[in-house]
């Protein structure tokens, strides 16, 4: 069978003169329709005389094959959360030999497409490989890669996408209430700038004091470091968080002492007439 290489072409003929296997002029071939360059089946005859012999078995079907060219697709990385790129997708010949790649000139397309988008879990997908030409007809084009599943069918035909897990974007993440005045109440520390996917049921902060001692709550003056560790996350899709640190620091409260005013006679001893206090926090002074 002849395979398609864009040129006209007849088989060859013979007949035989007594043990002598004698090769007819390709001039004296006739193609049914005039020629055969596309893949395709035809009908070549000679004829019934011939150099002064009859023959027979004067007219033969023949084919032209598509020509075949096996193309290996390239493996592609991404992130879960982004959308493939399938324009990143690269390709290549499997077999050097020219006989096996698209002829010189030809125009043809190679597109890559997968079912995987940006919501598909970590994993690996098959990436399909799709060709076209205004002279597709004369072509078998065989993609071949390194997709393997538990289908045996699907194995080896196709390239891979691999999705990997994605990391929390922590770097727009700041931290509120780092510093605040004393007034008898529990203080905490809030995440502000977290990445999609993660809220404040996402972390929890544990706070100890200056000396390394865990304290239920940042109650009085001082500076408290605070652990803040996640939970809770998706934890198929993405890395792990690492836990964050911060300082929380309680100031004093401010206390303002006033002598309170007092009017004596002149010549009598002055007495203490107490002072004024203002600031203290409700329950912490008097």
């Amino acid at each position: 069978v002849h395979e398609y290489d864009n040129t006209s072409y007849k088989p060859t003929a013979y007949y035989y003169d007594g043990n002598t296997k004698v090769e007819i002029p390709s001039s004296d071939v006739t193609v049914a329709g005039g020629s055969a360059v596309n893949a395709g089946t035809y009908t070549a005859s000679v004829p019934a005389q011939l150099n002064g012999h009859v023959l027979t078995n004067t007219t033969v079907s023949f084919s032209i094959a598509k020509r075949t060219v096996y193309i290996e697709i390239g493996d592609i990385g991404t992130r879960y959360g982004e959308v493939p790129n399938m324009s990143a997708v690269s390709w290549k010949y499997l077999y050097g030999d020219a006989e096996k790649q698209f002829l010189a000139g030809e125009r043809y397309t190679i597109t890559f497409t997968c079912e995987a988008d940006s919501t598909s879990a970590v994993g690996t997908y098959p990436v399909s490989g799709h060709f076209v030409a205004a002279n597709a007809r004369n072509y078998e084009v065989i993609f071949v890669g390194s997709y393997a599943s538990a289908s045996a069918e699907t194995n080896g035909k196709y390239g891979t996408l691999t999705i990997e897990k994605a990391t929390y974007d922590m770097s727009k993440v700041t931290y509120v209430g780092t510093e605040v005045t004393y007034d008898g109440a529990a203080h905490v520390i809030t995440l502000s700038g977290l990445p999609v996917g993660l809220t404040s049921a996402n972390y929890e902060c544990v706070y100890s004091s200056a000396d390394g001692w865990k304290v239920t709550e940042a109650i009085s003056a001082g500076v408290y470091n605070v652990t803040i560790t996640f939970k809770g996350l998706d934890t198929e899709n993405y890395e792990p968080v690492e836990a964050l640190t911060a300082t929380l620091t309680i100031k004093k409260a401010a206390l303002i002492v006033t002598a309170n005013d007092h009017t004596v006679i002149y010549g009598e001893t002055a007495t203490a007439n107490g002072v004024s206090y203002e600031g203290f926090v409700t329950g912490s002074g008097t």
